[in-house]
């Protein structure tokens, strides 16, 4: 579980682990395909020097969809969500990833269905 708070200005999130124990954290994946997702991010990270997590936006969101991708290779996952924690607020867009995802499955399987009665 993941909590995310603002005090004084300032956001900070906490990932509370199964043992109940609780740890500030700059980013967290959770899920069957989170390792995967890590280890990819991860290696990003090293490879461009980034570990000081002074990243940008777009930089973290370019991230979190290496990971999503490589989490890819789990058998177990589906669905993907994205929250961004900012000091205004967090945004989640779980429900427009779906919303858009069943709406590209849709078309491509009546594309697919037309492209069969050829």
């Amino acid at each position: 579980m993941l909590l995310a708070y603002r005090f004084n200005d300032r956001v900070g999130l906490y990932e509370v682990t199964c043992l109940g124990g609780v740890e500030e954290s700059s980013g967290s994946v959770i899920g069957s395909g989170s390792e995967y997702a890590k280890a990819r991010i991860e290696t990003d990270l090293r490879e461009t020097g980034n570990f000081n997590m002074n990243l940008t936006t777009n930089y973290a969101i370019d991230l979190i969809n290496m990971g999503l991708k490589a989490s890819d290779q789990d058998i177990y996952s589906k669905g993907f969500d994205m929250k961004i924690v900012r000091t205004d607020g967090v945004l989640s867009f779980g429900r427009e990833i779906k919303r858009r995802t069943d709406e590209t499955r849709k078309g491509l399987i009546k594309h697919i269905k037309g492209a069969a009665k050829k």
